[in-house]
C-alpha cells in the first residue's frame, strides 16, 4: 500500500519503486529550470522561462502571505485558515482569483516547454 500512495519528491523516484501518483517538488522543478537557463545562456528561451517561473513562484508566495494575513495571520493552524477562507466575506473569491492567475501562468510555461521544444 505504501508504494501506491501519492508522493511528492525530488527528481528521482526512489528507483521507480513507487507506482502511485507522483509530483516533483517545486524546488527541484526550479533547479532543473535554472540549470537549463545556465546551460543555454542569458539570451535563450530557457532563461526567459526560468525567469517567468521564478516570478510566478514569488507572486504565489506573496499571494499566500496576503491570504494568510487576511485569514488572521500565520500563527493559526492550517484548518483555521481554511475555515477563515470560507467564512470571511470575499476571501474565497480572492483565493480563487490568485489560483486562476497561478494556473494561467504555469499553464503557459507547461505549454511552452511541451510544444516549443525546450524539453525535447
Amino acid at each position: 500500500m505504501a508504494l501506491t500512495r501519492p508522493l511528492i519528491a525530488d527528481m528521482y523516484r526512489g528507483g521507480f519503486a513507487f507506482r502511485g501518483e507522483y509530483q516533483t517538488c517545486c524546488v527541484h522543478v526550479w533547479r532543473k529550470s535554472e540549470s537549463l537557463a545556465v546551460k543555454f545562456g542569458v539570451e535563450s528561451p530557457e532563461h526567459t522561462y526560468c525567469t517567468i517561473l521564478l516570478n510566478t513562484y514569488r507572486a504565489t508566495t506573496d499571494a499566500a502571505a496576503h491570504i494568510t494575513k487576511l485569514a488572521s495571520g500565520p500563527n493559526k493552524p492550517t484548518c483555521d485558515i481554511g475555515r477563515a477562507i470560507q467564512t470571511i466575506p470575499g476571501l474565497a473569491e480572492l483565493v480563487e482569483k490568485y489560483q486562476n492567475i497561478l494556473n494561467q501562468n504555469l499553464g503557459k510555461l507547461v505549454h511552452t516547454y511541451r510544444y516549443e521544444g525546450c524539453l525535447k
